[in-house]
């Protein structure tokens, strides 16, 4: 039920929140602690960084994410970048630690935080001859099949004469 409350729909793609990401991750076992966070600088200068040790290995992970790669990415379009900054870099920082580290924790689910402010790329497709997949298949089905044989079977006798049809 948590999951229903925790996804949304955004451009197209279901994401979740990164405090659920976080929740989840501290939660799936692999890792001897939760996730915690260092804070260096302040204003522009700001740095956040996410910590964690993996359970299996003792490795100690982290990522840092800075204020001035927030505006240069275009975060800070988020209002709460201005109002919260150093929280908004905290999310970003233990989502990339989990996306980067522990990817079967949200197995390919996006995060709400993080695709607000993704701007869809245009992607130029090379002429390419248009085909029609679905065609394609059905002709390889097609010319796969093998032909049908019918073996002579002996004739079934006859129903007997004196059985009443029970229908």
């Amino acid at each position: 039920m948590v999951m229903f409350q925790e996804v949304a729909i955004i451009k197209g793609k279901p994401s979740t929140s990164a405090k659920f990401s976080i929740s989840r991750a501290n939660k799936s076992g692999l890792l001897s602690g939760p996730i915690t966070w260092e804070t260096t600088g302040s204003g522009e200068s700001l740095v956040v960084t996410a910590k964690a040790t993996m359970k299996e290995t003792g490795e100690r992970i982290d990522v840092s994410v800075s204020l001035a790669e927030a505006k240069a990415d275009g975060w800070t379009s988020n209002s709460k970048y201005r109002t919260m900054p150093e929280q908004m870099l905290r999310w970003r920082s233990a989502t990339r630690l989990i996306n980067l580290f522990m990817p079967e924790v949200l197995l390919g689910l996006g995060v709400k935080e993080e695709m607000e402010t993704i701007k869809p790329a245009r992607v130029q497709v090379e002429d390419a001859p248009v085909t029609n997949v679905v065609a394609e298949l059905n002709e390889q089905i097609t010319a796969q099949q093998m032909p049908v044989v019918v073996q002579d079977a002996e004739p079934s006798p006859a129903p007997a004469a004196d059985i009443a049809d029970p229908f």
